[in-house]
């Protein structure tokens, strides 16, 4: 099993080589941190990043150029997952991508391959609203995970299922996602915390420009309006890799339990399921 670290990235030298330094590691070193050349030792999304200045990460130890000794020689790592990520937009701004950020985008780890593309069109709002954007990448690059399906009522059982980052479950379908999609959509607030010229991600996903969930609603005007209209017909094609197990219960509950109580149906048996049948049929 490979060793983990966290590291700040913070130079880059004339060869190209991006070094940091280790912010967390297991075995207390004090080494300066070099990205691998070898690309092929990182997740497909990752191989054609470019660490900046300021970037954490949480890395994988591929050598310690000098093991027998904790504070000279160097670290050479893989990329694993960021916690901190910093995009530049169009003219000048940029956009922070935080960990609670990060966290979401595990549930499509995918769109990480091209985030940074996506952001450098982006025009950041200059009255300092709320950013929801489509942007065209010119090409397809996944399939779209939105699926058409059944109206359900707000009392109705339905499939959810929790996601990386989110706090509530999301309506899902055991359909298979067919469409070709060649569009990111960027989901981001002003940065009132700082720069007020910069911007911080809260969501990004490959697919189109939807209603936010019920569950995430502002206010009950957009709830009823456009996000419960939306979403009583559409769910997210199911990944067992990025979600948990399948369970039933009803938009009601979703939007009107907390959190806790909605992960205990996780947990609990789900004859009726869609998912359930399909297993006891498989």
């Amino acid at each position: 099993m490979l060793e983990e670290i966290q590291a700040t990235f913070r130079l880059s030298n004339v060869e190209g080589n991006v070094s940091g330094k280790i912010d967390s590691d297991p075995k207390g070193r004090n080494k300066i941190v070099f990205v691998t050349r070898d690309k092929y030792l990182m997740p497909p999304y990752l191989r054609h990043h470019r660490v900046e200045q300021g970037e954490r990460w949480i890395c994988h130890v591929i050598r310690d150029t000098k093991p027998h000794d904790p504070a000279h020689g160097a670290l050479i790592v893989a990329l694993s997952w960021p916690i901190f990520l910093k995009f530049n937009a169009a003219y000048g701004r940029t956009i922070l991508v935080p960990q609670f950020a990060t966290e979401m985008l595990k549930a499509q780890p995918e769109v990480l391959a091209c985030l940074e593309y996506a952001i450098a069109d982006v025009v950041l709002p200059e009255d300092g609203s709320d950013l929801g954007v489509e942007v065209d990448m010119g090409e397809p690059i996944a399939k779209n995970r939105l699926i058409r399906v059944g109206n359900v009522g707000y009392d109705e059982t339905c499939d959810f299922a929790f996601r990386s980052g989110r706090h509530k479950p999301s309506r899902v379908t055991m359909v298979e996602p067919t469409e070709d999609v060649s569009t990111v959509v960027i989901w981001a607030n002003r940065n009132v915390k700082g720069d007020p010229k910069s911007y911080v991600l809260r969501t990004a996903y490959i697919g189109t420009l939807s209603p936010r969930e019920p569950w995430a609603c502002r206010n009950e005007e957009e709830l009823c309006e456009k996000s419960f209209p939306f979403w009583t017909g559409h769910a997210l094609a199911y990944d067992p890799a990025t979600m948990s197990p399948i369970f039933r219960t009803s938009w009601r509950e979703v939007i009107e339990s907390r959190a806790e109580v909605l992960r205990e149906l996780v947990a609990a048996p789900q004859v009726n399921s869609t998912f359930s049948h399909m297993r006891r049929s498989g």
